[in-house]
């Protein structure tokens, strides 16, 4: 049976994307997507952040490279998130996609600068960070940057943030991000990760950001900060 033109052409695209998607998996393997985080401190607390509503200004990010490798640098929040969605997840995924992932970026990085949840790090001189710039997401703003797109994922999902419905109460939680399986939108959910391949398809299928978020986040609902001024 021949096959048709727009077939060949879904086909071709289908393929592409999947070798796009994979040479970026591929560039990024080793740097880290906040898979596999280590426990928190139960009581430790670096910048000792307590506020579950909005976002740190700033984080303490270990350096492993870069003129300050060692040392940790204070770097703003939305800075932070900016440049490691810009390494996590290709600017051309669809912008629902890019959204989910900036509000899943963000909150890892927020967790671990909340007190109670510092892990025990410190630089070459002794003072705590919250995250590294490899393992907790790439941020070697030296070398890579982001895209109008992945900055404006960010921008437009600020104010929002994850809860979790723990034991009939709402939790602010963890979450991480992977790059998954390519494979139906949601499919290979765990409850807490973004998985990047399926996102692509979620977004794809018209599904908005928040949807998307809470196909793989099981008992899920969005805060939005302005709701609390």
């Amino acid at each position: 049976m021949p096959e048709f033109p727009s077939v060949r052409q879904a086909r071709r695209f289908h393929i592409s994307r999947r070798l796009a998607a994979l040479l970026f998996s591929v560039t990024m393997l080793g740097v880290g997507t906040a898979a596999s985080p280590a426990p928190a401190s139960a009581s430790g607390s670096c910048q000792g952040y307590a506020n579950y509503v909005t976002p740190p200004s700033y984080i303490y990010v270990l350096r492993q490279s870069g003129p300050n490798k060692g040392y940790r640098e204070k770097v703003p929040m939305r800075k932070w998130t900016k440049h490691v969605v810009g390494t996590q997840m290709p600017g051309y995924y669809p912008r629902e996609a890019l959204r989910a992932q900036a509000v899943f970026v963000k909150q890892y990085g927020w967790y671990y600068a909340m007190k109670g949840h510092w892990r025990g790090g410190r630089d070459a001189a002794g003072m705590c960070y919250d995250v590294k710039d490899a393992g907790d997401g790439w941020y070697v703003p030296e070398k890579r940057g982001y895209t109008t797109s992945q900055s404006q994922a960010v921008d437009a999902t600020w104010n929002w943030s994850i809860r979790k419905l723990r034991q009939d109460r709402w939790k602010f939680i963890l979450t991480g991000y992977r790059s998954g399986a390519f494979v139906q939108c949601g499919v290979d959910s765990d409850g807490w990760h973004l998985m990047q391949h399926s996102a692509y398809d979620c977004g794809r299928d018209g599904l908005n950001w928040k949807q998307i978020i809470l196909r793989y986040v099981s008992e899920g609902r969005m805060v939005n900060r302005l709701e609390f001024d």
